[in-house]
């Protein structure tokens, strides 16, 4: 099956411009995960919500929304011991704030055989890198502008390859009385091709327009629509709902595509737990601050294809609390 699977890696290098829409794609399509549960859970329609760690891969400009330094790790296991691995810090200066995501996607060792079959001593390894680096500032009241570089990396047994990309995005918010209203723009994937096996592939340009708007502060709604080079435009829509103070639920639908990995129906949890309050003295009382440190745990189910049925994803975040900043 392993064998099955780096053929298909390796046809998708070389056949895949010949068939994709636009300017077309044939490799780096791992760029197209998200590898956070949150969004996840919410279908991956988060372009305009993009307030944590998880904008380095949704809309780099939502970081500004950042008020904390906060560091998050997310493990997915999507099919044949295929996983992707991310680590993500965020660390909020000012009116600035910077992001670093590290992102690893690989499976396990693939046997070679020669032209008569008999297997080979050597194996192949299959796996995907990038190393983002994120910049969002703040401007005015409500409103961001973000830009992130890539380092993109990518083998294929003995073929490799790398290249660079960046990501223009903005993002505006603002209130309707106690209602909050946003709508984002990202520009993602801009840069030069990988060259593998001698085949220069382009990168997979994509561009998303999202809106969220939350009615309460218990309940927040978003939509995304995303066109990307490769594919005909999508619509993915989620829900998010706080039952409580401590515990959070996740409904979405992102419009099917098995190449490009995204996902149909997906759902979601998440626990949010205080670790420490501050108590400080404030005219003669003493209180807590409002925002401690804290750590977050995220799960999200989501269909890859009546064939690769589902995928798991994890997410673990540490958020440091106001007097790191």
């Amino acid at each position: 099956m392993k064998n099955i699977i780096l053929n298909f890696l390796l046809y998708l290098l070389v056949t895949a411009p010949c068939f994709a829409a636009g300017n077309g794609t044939g490799t780096a399509v791992f760029l197209k995960i998200i590898p956070g549960a949150r969004p996840a859970g919410m279908g991956n329609a988060f372009t305009a919500v993009s307030d944590d760690s998880n904008a380095i891969y949704t809309n780099p400009s939502g970081l500004f929304q950042v008020k904390s330094p906060q560091i998050s790790a997310s493990h997915v296991l999507l099919f044949e011991n295929i996983t992707n691995t991310s680590l993500n810090v965020a660390y909020p200066a000012g009116s600035n704030v910077y992001g670093l995501g590290i992102t690893y996607l690989g499976m396990s060792d693939i046997e070679s055989r020669d032209d008569t079959g008999a297997l080979l001593p050597t194996l192949n390894s299959v796996n995907n890198a990038v190393i983002s680096l994120v910049y969002s500032k703040k401007i005015g009241k409500n409103m961001g502008v973000g830009i992130a570089a890539k380092s993109i990396s990518q083998k294929y047994g003995n073929y490799s390859g790398s290249s660079v990309g960046t990501d223009f995005s903005g993002l505006y918010r603002t209130y309707l009385g106690e209602r909050k209203l946003s709508a984002g723009l990202a520009v993602m994937n801009i840069g030069s091709p990988v060259t593998i096996a001698d085949v220069p592939n382009s990168l997979p340009n994509i561009t998303k327009l999202g809106l969220a708007y939350a009615p309460s502060s218990r309940l927040l709604i978003a939509m995304d629509a995303i066109q990307s080079s490769d594919s005909a435009l999508k619509i993915c829509a989620g829900v998010e709902y706080a039952y409580n103070s401590s515990f959070v639920m996740r409904f979405g639908h992102n419009q099917l595509n098995k190449i490009s990995q995204t996902e149909g129906i997906c759902v979601g949890i998440g626990t949010k737990s205080s670790l420490e309050k501050e108590a400080i003295w404030e005219e003669g009382l003493m209180s807590e601050k409002e925002e401690g440190s804290a750590f977050d745990f995220d799960y999200a189910l989501t269909m890859n294809s009546e064939d690769l049925g589902y995928s798991h994803r994890v997410s673990l975040t540490y958020k440091f609390g106001n007097k790191f900043r």
